[in-house]
């Protein structure tokens, strides 16, 4: 049977008939429950079970998240009709039964502290005055009323929880699955990777994922899904019905995934990464959750010092510099020849080695972006402590008012007890020729030049270079 599907903006909704009999779709009539988290929001499929007779209806959905937007609800079933929707979120309150109540009249009732005799009035709120209200009684108006106020009932539209109120046009009674899907706000995670170092070329991996949820809601026994990837987000704009499929396809490809790995299974689509962890989660309203992301061992890694040089060549300038430390660099090929090969979403990658007793050290940490498989991942995890560079331009001479001629050096000092790979970058503010140079270097692009050096240990290396530099007229 064919599925209707049907969303209007929020503005244009019209309020739901007053009286008429509502069908209540709380927690109980839950039947399954999905969450596809974003980087800053999160897209809510709820799915739950009500007996609907023909023709029109009133149907409420109670427990919806108090940050969702309900101008992306969109209400699925077979052989319905939505006529409008409505969020609901006038809660029960002590201010906003106040304010519903401007220009009625209530109970109050005031305790005499010492014989505990409770005295009953009448009063009309003639203002509400932030839940602080201003009392009218038969002897005069109260601003500072300091007893109960009773009220006779609960207004009809507030709700005990944030509710999608619809009228539906059923064609054929009977029970069915009624699937709300929408976005809200609140709902957010990151990425915090743990890489211990096991030896000098190789790393164990583990990945966990952190949901925050503060959208005003508890999650119970939900399937969680995590997309990698910046999604585009439109501001205060109405859910398009093509939008709508696009969600609908999604989540049709989520249900038919296997969940019966241990870790996480990852999926593409659309040019996103998506990741579904393969258990149901409980996620608590003001809760912090990790779940595990990825575990690997063996991975192959490299370290490098990288330097790059502040010497500045301008005519007539005298730069130097002294003792100046590299960075040290952690090299991963993010593919399964390297033991990993799986899309990483960003995150912060924490480093950790055992010292001579065998107890784990943190030695940095840094951020890395989203890295697809077979990209490489240069992670800076700050200054090496036992190298050192130091370096001066020696002469310098003009060969016109635009090329100039320098004679420079760098010297590189490792006074630790193991041999250092070294990667000494120069930079040229004009395009340049190197004329000479003690070690071989490379071109990196327009304004740069390269060294790498081997600079064993207890040992210094110094790259002396000649460089013609061309300045713009």
């Amino acid at each position: 049977m064919k599925k209707l599907l049907f969303s209007i903006s929020l503005a244009t909704l019209l309020p739901v008939v007053a009286g008429a009999e509502e069908l209540l779709l709380d927690e109980s009539k839950k039947t399954d429950l999905e969450i596809s988290v974003y980087r800053n929001m999160a897209l809510v499929k709820d799915v739950r079970n009500v007996y609907l007779p023909d023709g029109v209806s009133d149907l409420a959905f109670s427990g919806v998240a108090e940050k969702m937007k309900p101008e992306s609800a969109v209400l699925l079933a077979d052989g319905i009709n939505v006529l409008e929707q409505n969020y609901d979120y006038d809660l029960i309150t002590h201010q906003n039964l106040v304010q519903k109540y401007v220009g009625k009249t209530v109970k109050t009732a005031v305790e005499n502290p010492k014989t505990g005799e409770t005295t009953f009035s009448e009063a009309v709120i003639v203002a509400q005055n932030y839940g602080n209200p201003v009392l009218k009684f038969s002897y005069g108006v109260d601003t500072s009323f300091n007893g109960r106020i009773i009220f006779p009932e609960i207004p009809s539209d507030l709700r005990a929880k944030p509710t999608l109120a619809a009228k539906i046009n059923n064609s054929k009674s009977g029970d069915k699955n009624i699937n709300l899907m929408y976005l809200t706000d609140g709902l957010n995670w990151d990425t915090n990777y743990v890489a211990t170092i096991v030896s000098d070329e190789k790393l164990s991996l583990k990945g966990w994922v952190t949901v925050n949820n503060v959208s005003g809601i508890d999650y119970k026994n939900a399937k969680i899904n995590f997309v990698a990837g910046d999604v585009n987000a439109v501001v205060a704009r109405p859910m398009m019905k093509s939008m709508a499929r696009n969600m609908v396809a999604m989540s049709a490809g989520v249900m038919e995934d296997s969940m019966d790995e241990s870790m996480p299974k990852q999926q593409n689509i659309a040019g996103y990464h998506l990741y579904n962890i393969p258990f149901r989660v409980d996620l608590d309203d003001n809760q912090t959750k990790q779940l595990s992301l990825l575990g690997a061992e063996n991975i192959s890694y490299k370290k490098e010092l990288h330097f790059d040089s502040p010497l500045y060549f301008h005519y007539g300038n005298s730069s130097e510099f002294e003792k100046r430390a590299p960075n040290q660099v952690y090299i991963i090929k993010n593919s399964e020849d390297s033991n990993l090969g799986i899309a990483l979403p960003a995150g912060t990658i924490r480093f950790y080695q055992k010292d001579e007793s065998e107890s784990l050290q943190f030695i940095g940490e840094n951020r890395i972006s989203h890295t697809a498989k077979n990209e490489e991942l240069k992670i800076n995890l700050g200054k090496a402590f036992d190298v050192f560079a130091s370096g001066a331009i020696t002469s310098s001479r003009k060969l016109s008012d635009n090329i100039q001629e320098f004679d420079a050096k760098i010297k590189i000092s490792n006074s630790g007890d193991k041999d250092e790979d070294l990667l000494v970058t120069q930079s040229f503010p004009a395009s340049y020729q190197i004329l000479k140079e003690s070690e071989q270097g490379e071109v990196k692009n327009i304004h740069q030049y390269q060294w790498k050096l081997s600079v064993p240990a207890e040992k210094d290396v110094e790259i002396t270079f000649s460089v013609r530099v061309t300045y713009e007229k």
